[in-house]
């Protein structure tokens, strides 16, 4: 074997990573083992590896498996991947659909067809790496739930040809969505159409076995035209290998309802499959993620965000959704010179995109925020009350010209009590 073919064994737990690193030693490899996600990373970008084995259920503070997979797809391409993982693991599916692996195996599984498929790896890396998303693609995030969720329905609709209708708010990653199952179906040769209410219906007579079509702006198709696609359906699904079909709508708001004008015959064909988007609102565990990928996908990954700016954007109700934040995103990496991206950046980047109302914040996570640098901080509660309560006298002082009955009536609270406060906190007395 080559002395310079180094490969990677990432597993949590210390006995199989050594069990593991030990068996593909004795077959000759130079082998290095590690429970450090960062070390892999580190590693790929020194072009030390020509092979990682990778556990995906591993994780650390900043990322998963999943995470470092993609990763080292973005930093070398040429570097096979091996994912191995539980048989309930939700990313396991896509990850055997060829989602930056190049192959998967659930535990408990043969080391005879690991060996095998390790050999055939480094014999054709580059080949074999010639099917994994490149990194101009949108980030598919599922640290939530509600995206985890989505992700076993997209794996579910790469993995069969049924019809897929995804419905989501504007801005929520319809087609992104669409071009996953596209992308990681079966047939990877296959081409994606995409057909819009102005597009001649004659565009059909182009599409292929095996290939997708996407409808988009499902709603605006007109009575005739849809059914001219019911037509189609009917001649399409008599072939040997169909095409598949993939229904975009747009809701207005994160409740799901089907148009109410398109009609029975075709909607009962389109949604076999149905995929509902959530809102960012609804996956704000997955925000942090995105700001930091479409931040260094806008600047060639030179810049990036700090805890602060993190926390600020997830305290931010995102009306134009995953969009939105991939815009504010790619203006700060032009607007601002420093690498690492601040609180103060990104507030004056959020006042020039957004009006007062969009740029209402839930107060909830706003607080939440500000509290958890605050933790060890003692007579917590104290703290915080003292901290909240001076500033919104003040404020309600102001906007009432000094008046106590006024400033007592806006927020609420009887006059002794508001005098108490204004007392304590040794504010003015003017009345």
């Amino acid at each position: 074997m080559n002395d310079e073919q180094i490969i990677l064994v990432a597993i949590g737990d210390q006995a199989g990573r050594a069990s593991l690193a030990k068996d593909i030693s004795a077959l000759g490899y130079k082998v290095r083992a590690s429970d450090d996600l960062s070390i892999v990373l580190k590693m790929t970008k020194k072009g030390q590896l020509s092979l990682v084995v990778l556990d995906i259920d591993l994780f650390d503070s900043e990322r998963n498996g999943f995470d470092v997979l993609q990763e080292i797809g973005r930093i070398d391409p040429k570097c096979p991947v091996i994912a191995l993982g539980g048989d309930n693991t939700v990313l396991s599916s896509l990850l055997a659909s060829r989602f930056g692996a190049i192959d998967f195996f659930a535990r408990p599984y043969s080391f005879s067809s690991l060996a095998a498929t390790i050999k055939s790896a480094l014999m054709n890396a580059s080949e074999k790496r010639a099917a994994v998303p490149n990194s101009s693609i949108t980030p598919l995030v599922a640290k939530s739930s509600a995206m985890q969720q989505v992700v076993r329905e997209i794996t579910n609709s790469a993995r069969s040809r049924l019809p897929v209708l995804i419905s989501g708010s504007s801005g929520s990653g319809k087609f992104l969505a669409a071009n996953l199952i596209h992308k990681y179906g079966e047939h990877l040769n296959s081409r994606l159409h995409c057909l819009v209410p102005s597009v001649d219906l004659k565009l059909l007579n182009n599409i292929k076995a095996a290939d997708t079509l996407v409808l988009r702006r499902l709603n605006m198709f007109s009575e005739e035209d849809q059914h001219l696609l019911c037509d189609w359906f009917d001649v399409n699904e008599q072939a040997e290998v169909p095409a598949r079909v993939i229904s975009i709508f747009c809701n207005k708001s994160s409740v799901t309802t089907v148009p109410k004008n398109i009609i029975p015959e075709l909607l009962g064909r389109l949604q076999v499959l149905h995929i509902k988007l959530p809102d960012l609102q609804q996956r704000r565990d997955d925000i942090s993620e995105l700001a930091r990928e479409f931040l260094g996908q806008a600047s060639n990954y030179q810049k990036t965000l700090n805890k602060e700016a993190i926390e600020l954007l997830s305290a931010y109700s995102w009306k134009g959704n995953a969009r939105e934040l991939k815009n504010l995103m790619s203006r700060i990496a032009i607007q601002f010179n420093s690498r690492v991206i601040d609180c103060s950046q990104i507030r004056q980047s959020l006042e020039y995109q957004f009006n007062e109302e969009q740029a209402k914040p839930d107060v909830s996570l706003v607080v939440k925020a500000l509290l958890s640098s605050q933790l060890k901080q003692e007579n917590l509660h104290q703290f915080i009350i003292g901290a909240v309560e001076k500033p919104l006298l003040e404020i309600a002082l102001q906007q009432t010209g000094n008046n106590q009955i006024k400033a007592a009536k806006l927020l609420g609270i009887n006059r002794n009590t508001f005098r108490k406060k204004i007392q304590m906190h040794l504010l003015s007395q003017k009345k």
